[in-house]
């Protein structure tokens, strides 16, 4: 793959994950409680949980553009 073919790949993979970031609510999945309810993700673990969900995401999405 040439280097311009990685620069493209990704451009691609950060775009994605960026655009998920933006949109926020919506792309965090659902939990599954212990009593077998299913609950919202940010109420299982809190903003907190949240934002780490996302920093998650974007840390996919730049860790092949390292090194």
């Amino acid at each position: 793959m040439s280097a311009i073919d990685r620069m493209i790949e990704d451009n691609y993979r950060m775009r994605d994950a960026l655009e998920r970031i933006e949109r926020w609510f919506g792309e965090f999945p659902e939990v599954t409680c212990v009593d077998g309810k299913v609950t919202p993700y940010g109420i299982a673990y809190g903003s907190n949980g949240e934002r780490d969900f996302m920093r998650t995401i974007a840390r996919k999405a730049l860790s092949p553009a390292k090194g």
